[in-house]
């Protein structure tokens, strides 16, 4: 999940990075090239017989199959195991974790080790995977041009036996950035978006899954979190002395919160610091409390212990579902409402949102996803999706 400011960005970016983008690269090995639109490849991009490269110049879609340089992808490949060498690691479609473009893709970092290699997941650092033909390349790349399962010092990170070492997976420059480095690095133990939701399906998700999820305990980054718990092991249940590294206490709200500021990467939306947050406000009333887009403003996030504050901060110590004028932006029946959210002094800010007098003229803000949550970041009162809420109703 992304956080609304994720996508504020992207949006300010998008017509720079497409323009940029489409009709630069080469796809077919030849001198043909995506010109974009609907001109694509040499000999247009209608998906008839003369079609050289896709449209958009990458392949994600079936129909992109009859141009030449998308027979190759995973996606039109009959066994799924197809690669597009383009420099870019595509997984919806081209490629998979098994393709020389995504040897060091975060995605591609979890093992099972049960016989079997399964290219959505497995890259080439995986054992099940050694003996794939995609995986030559990095056999070679090890010291005697063969893996003999163990990583040596002369080795690099191309070499299969090297490419899962936390050295060749991981940055340790005290940055988390999971477009490089997979959640179950040390930088990214106390990364908000990699302490949960966790998926619980077997496979450690390298863009969202940390050392807090349990898939992720065979990771050997995560060997030091779990040594740092209260007996050398995880037990489920923080102690009130335990270490933050410990997976029991990643997600902690005590080892989360307490920065300066709302940071979405590092601080829940239940920190104090997150209280009147824009981006904190994507209340679905679902009955769990998802501290990712929810703050103590939602009833889903009451119960948590770090918004008790905020319920005895109001009148009488007690919230009755009306901001008076008596109370503070610390109360929780104030904490939704554009007094304590917007700055209302006629310029749109980073830190305001769509609901705000003045981001509603603004272009990200005309948009609507229509997903049942408010983005708030990007959606404003006219969104059927934030209709309903107090921002909008006041």
């Amino acid at each position: 999940m992304v956080p609304s400011l994720i996508h504020r960005l992207s949006a300010l970016l998008v017509v720079a990075v497409t323009a940029t983008c489409l009709g630069t690269i080469d796809l077919s090995g030849s001198n043909t090239t995506a010109t974009g639109g609907a001109g694509g490849g040499s000999g247009g991009g209608d998906g008839g017989e003369h079609c050289s490269a896709p449209p958009e110049g990458l392949c994600d879609d079936e129909s992109d199959c009859i141009c030449d340089a998308c027979k190759v992808a995973a996606g039109c490949s009959p066994d799924g195991r197809g690669c597009v060498a383009n420099e870019l690691c595509m997984l919806d479609f081209e490629d998979t974790c098994l393709c020389s473009d995504c040897d060091h893709d975060v995605s591609c970092t979890s093992c099972q080790l049960d016989g079997n290699c399964d290219p959505a997941h497995e890259s080439c650092g995986c054992p099940d995977c050694s003996g794939e033909a995609t995986c030559h390349d990095n056999a070679y790349d090890c010291d005697g041009g063969a893996a003999d399962g163990f990583c040596d010092l002369t080795e690099s990170c191309e070499c299969s036996d090297c490419m899962l070492e936390p050295s060749c997976m991981c940055s340790d420059d005290g940055y988390c950035d999971t477009f490089y480095e997979p959640c179950a690095c040390d930088d990214c133990d106390l990364t908000v978006y990699c302490a949960y939701p966790c998926d619980l399906d077997g496979w450690c998700d390298g863009e969202e899954e940390g050392c807090a999820c349990a898939d992720c305990a065979d990771m050997v980054t995560c060997e030091d979190n779990i040594l740092s718990c209260d007996g050398g092991t995880p037990d489920g249940t923080c102690g009130p002395v335990e270490s933050c590294s410990c997976p029991d206490c990643i997600a902690a709200d005590r080892c989360l919160c307490g920065a300066a500021s709302c940071d979405y990467s590092s601080s829940p939306c239940t920190c104090g610091e997150c209280d009147v947050s824009y981006f904190c406000v994507g209340c679905n009333d679902d009955g769990e409390c998802d501290p990712i887009v929810e703050g103590c403003g939602c009833s889903d996030c009451a119960a948590n212990a770090s918004c008790q504050d905020n319920l005895i901060a109001c009148d009488g110590g007690t919230p009755d579902g009306s901001c008076s004028g008596t109370e503070t932006c610390a109360c929780v029946d104030c904490l939704l409402t554009t007094t304590c959210l917007c700055l209302n002094d006629n310029d749109c800010g980073l830190d305001e949102g769509c609901y705000c007098p003045d981001c509603v003229a603004e272009f990200y803000c005309t948009g609507c996803n229509h997903d049942g949550t408010c983005g708030s970041g990007v959606e404003g009162c006219s969104c059927d999706d934030c209709q309903d809420k107090p921002f909008c109703v006041e």
